[in-house]
């Protein structure tokens, strides 16, 4: 469920999520960084983490970004991350985690839906996003929601050179034909 108007409030942004009773997408604060460590980020820093969401505050603050997380009320825990960045006239939506316990139920796909919401919102004409080859299952998700594959390349994640497909999807009538 899109929620209209969810991005045109000055302060903290809460989407309820219907779909997913117990869930609620909020804005990112960097108070929320030890717990995405915890929950899904493990091996990350937390200097890191802490950095990633200072970045996406300042850039929400100009209406270049937006980060969302994924609140699961009966545990109180963050449980996923989501960020939309705006690059010109494209929306780059990137840094996507759900914790393994509650992936699989669509709240991926509802993060996913409001940061194309928020990007269109803010006028881009079009959003980008990458996936590791070997993630069928993400691959799968973004071209159901309207991403189509633009090309691949080459990149060591750490763990050697992988296959990245860079896929991208117009947004609503901001995209010139």
């Amino acid at each position: 469920m899109i929620v209209p108007n969810a991005f045109n409030q000055d302060k903290h942004i809460s989407i309820l999520l219907p779909e997913q009773p117990g869930f609620v997408l909020q804005q990112v604060r960097s108070q929320n960084a030890a717990d995405l460590q915890q929950h899904c980020w493990p091996t990350y820093k937390l200097s890191v983490i802490t950095e990633l969401l200072n970045r996406i505050e300042r850039m929400h603050n100009r209406e270049h970004g937006l980060g969302l997380i994924v609140f699961h009320h009966p545990s109180k825990s963050v449980v996923g991350y989501g960020q939309v960045v705006r690059w010109g006239q494209k929306g780059e939506i990137s840094d996507l985690v759900i914790a393994e316990p509650y992936r699989g139920q669509g709240i991926g796909t509802q993060l996913i839906l409001q940061l194309l919401h928020y990007a269109e919102g803010i006028e881009l004409s079009y959003a980008e996003i990458n996936v590791v080859a070997s993630n069928e299952a993400a691959h799968r998700l973004y071209n159901r929601l309207g991403f189509e594959d633009a090309y691949s390349m080459l990149l060591n994640l750490g763990h050697g050179p992988e296959k990245i497909i860079h896929m991208r999807q117009k947004l609503a009538s901001h995209a010139p034909e």
